[in-house]
């Protein structure tokens, strides 16, 4: 059976900056659906807003819930 050498410290890092994301992604939409739901904010500005926090986060399980995530 082959064993394969991988370099966990990497793994490690990148799963917890990918967590750390995901955290941030999620708190952010959060705030800004509650502002979406009391009409501070358009349903234009809202799919803006999305549309950047997602370029910025890159969240993995955010992305699930893609249908309407801060009008809904």
């Amino acid at each position: 059976m082959a064993t394969q050498n991988a370099n966990t410290a990497l793994t490690h890092a990148t799963s917890r900056i990918d967590f750390q994301n995901e955290l941030q992604y999620q708190a952010s939409i959060n705030f800004f659906r509650s502002m979406c739901k009391k009409g501070i904010l358009s349903e234009e500005e809202c799919t803006i807003i999305d549309t950047k926090l997602c370029e910025k986060y890159h969240p993995s399980l955010g992305m699930l819930f893609s249908a309407d995530r801060l009008t809904s």
